[in-house]
Parts: structure tokens; sequence; C-alpha cells
């Protein structure tokens, strides 16, 4: 699979697609009408997990694409920014929140 952000009209980066390889059909897999945020998509160094960010300059957050379909991980919670990694099965979570980690279990 080929994983993309698309652009909305503004230019605002809003809409992940995916194709397979050697098709031109492609597929939704997540959209944020937010006019604020912005996504990105990233895959882990281990390359086991794909992740969408969706965040401003004080807020994020963070689903993970696990068997096709987004999961949210990482709710949006006002003045918290998130960033996250998987290493050896582990979810690393670098944040502003002085609340402590969470535990994930995908």
């Amino acid at each position: 699979m080929v994983y993309f952000v698309e652009m909305n009209e503004n230019n605002r980066p809003h809409h992940v697609k995916c194709r397979s390889a050697g098709s031109s059909e492609e597929h939704s897999v997540f959209i944020d009408d937010d006019p604020t945020h912005y996504i990105d998509i990233n895959v882990s160094k281990d390359g086991k997990f794909l992740f969408i960010n969706s965040g401003t300059k004080e807020d994020s957050e963070i689903w993970v694409i696990k068997d096709k379909e987004p999961e949210l991980l990482i709710s949006r919670t006002p003045e918290v920014r998130v960033h996250i990694e998987h290493i050896r099965d582990f979810f690393l979570i670098i944040s502003n929140n002085e609340q402590g980690s969470k535990n994930f279990k995908l």
C-alpha cells in the first residue's frame, strides 16, 4: 500500500489516502476537517506502524494504522503536544504534558 496526504482548496493537508501498488484506485483512510489542524504521516523507525499526526502549534493527536484502519492512540488535549515512536515493542511518547505516560495496547 502507498499512503499519501491530499491538500484541500486552502492548501492545508487534511486527507490521508492510500492505493495498492500497481493500481490507480484510491481509498480514503482519514480526514480531518478541523481548519486549524494540519496532518502528516510517517512510518515508525522499526517499520511496524504508520502514524497520522494531526496538530497545531498548541495541540496534537495521533492515530496509528494497524490492519488498514486508523485507530486513535492519543486524543487532542488543549495545549498538549505529543510525538510518538515505536521501538522494540514499545511506544515512546514525548510530550509537554506533565501527567506522565500512558500504556497502549494494539
